[in-house]
């Protein structure tokens, strides 16, 4: 639904966030959010598992950790367009869901480019495309230290395995009836406050459920979008933009609904904890700062 200069103006804002260095900061942001676990003291949890509850994943936070993010990429996107009142687009991929890449606008050549090709599955098209391909776009990476590994071209695998690889196809994007069932499911976690909690919204728009949502669509995109590094590929932000509406969603159909834990959970999980890493005194954003968006200064055109 962007005109042609609003495709423009974003496209210019994200290269301009590359070349200055800050757009690289985010990916970095999000692989070491990742990589911090927040254990429960007195709980048995998995050693060194990623998966099971971090920073930004698997637990309470996820919604409003994100939410934080994808605003301050946006002011830097505005402060980049010269426009305070840039808005950054969302993906709503549940309308995409079982048609074609080929056919969906978000990867024309003028927006986010389309599908990899090659051994590589190599990016070759649009905007981000590898300095091979003409482009500028580089993927920075990190191993599971944090340790520097050599830049690679942007990757995808839009609905379909590796190439080369035995696996199946991962599954479609989720459809519009997956985002349905997911807004009227309550509370808004579930104690273990993890992968694993035994039911909630959070879980299962998260994705760790046979339905889930926003993990399906990282899996689907597939190549860059598969690590912690993933906001290496620009779709993250836009698909991050749709999570955090349907968040909005939820909220607005389920007023009696508040965050959950309120206290006694994992680390940086509770109502007024701060989230890593803006938990500094200078610098310190809590869950409780981030549940409304109208107070934050924006609303989705699907909002009431």
């Amino acid at each position: 639904m962007l005109s042609a200069a609003e495709r423009l103006t974003l496209i210019n804002a994200i290269l301009s966030l590359k070349k200055n260095g800050k757009y690289d900061q985010y990916v970095i942001l999000h692989n070491d959010a990742m990589m911090k676990l927040t254990p429960w003291a007195g709980h048995v949890e998995p050693v060194g598992d990623m998966t099971f509850r971090n920073a930004a994943h698997s637990g309470p936070a996820f919604f409003p950790w994100h939410r934080e993010m994808i605003l301050r990429f946006e002011r830097d996107l505005g402060i980049e367009a010269k426009d305070p009142n840039f808005a950054l687009p969302y993906w709503d991929w549940a309308a995409d869901s079982g048609k074609s890449p080929t056919t969906l606008p978000i990867f024309g050549n003028d927006l986010m480019g389309g599908d990899g090709v090659g051994p590589d599955d190599e990016v070759q098209t649009g905007p981000f495309r590898s300095v091979a391909s003409g482009g500028t776009w580089e993927c920075i990476n990190r191993d599971m230290s944090g340790g520097v590994l050599p830049s690679t071209p942007l990757q995808r695998t839009l609905g379909r395995a590796p190439t080369g690889s035995p696996d199946p196809p991962p599954g479609p994007l989720p459809t519009n009836a997956d985002v349905t069932g997911a807004l009227g499911i309550v509370p808004y976690d579930a104690d273990n406050w993890s992968r694993d909690s035994p039911g909630g919204f959070r879980v299962r728009a998260e994705g760790w459920h046979p339905h889930g949502m926003h993990n399906q669509v990282h899996v689907w995109v597939g190549g860059s979008m598969l690590p912690g590094t993933s906001p290496n590929d620009p779709i993250f932000f836009l698909h991050h933009c749709n999570v955090d509406r349907i968040w909005n969603l939820w909220q607005n159909q389920n007023p009696g609904q508040g965050y959950l834990p309120i206290s006694g959970g994992p680390a940086g999980h509770n109502l007024n904890d701060s989230l890593f890493p803006w938990n500094t005194p200078a610098d310190t954003r809590r869950p409780t700062d981030l549940l409304n968006s109208q107070l934050l200064g924006y609303k989705y055109d699907t909002d009431p």
